[in-house]
């Protein structure tokens, strides 16, 4: 009797590591990001990331933060300037570069550019 029963608790323990293990193996949910900076389209020597319409830079001289796709039917195809930027976040795409695949973009925000130099 004794037997059957820890035989019956290891039995449970497995079932339960086993479902757990299962659902840890789903990829998790893209995550969110809001990220505000000069944002100009990309120059055709820019093979860095060949899927960006766009980067996101801190200032106009220096490297870019992360690589934006804006979608041309949103009318957004040519802007540049200061703005913010919502989206998700894709590591994979243009790995070791942050890529941002953009749902919302505000060109006038109530953070002031910081001073570039």
């Amino acid at each position: 009797m004794r037997l059957r029963a820890i035989l019956l608790l290891a039995f449970a323990v497995l079932l339960l590591h086993a479902a757990g293990t299962r659902f840890a193996a789903d990829p998790p949910p893209p995550s969110n990001i809001s990220a505000i900076g000069w944002i100009t389209p990309i120059f055709l020597e820019d093979s860095n990331c060949p899927v960006a319409t766009h980067d996101l830079r801190e200032c106009p001289s220096l490297s870019p933060g992360y690589y934006l796709v804006i979608e041309k039917t949103k009318g957004w195809a040519k802007v540049r300037g200061w703005g913010t930027v919502r989206g998700t976040l894709d590591l994979n795409a243009c790995a070791p570069y942050k890529l941002i695949h953009v749902r919302r973009l505000a060109k006038k925000t109530e953070v002031p550019p910081p001073p570039c130099s």
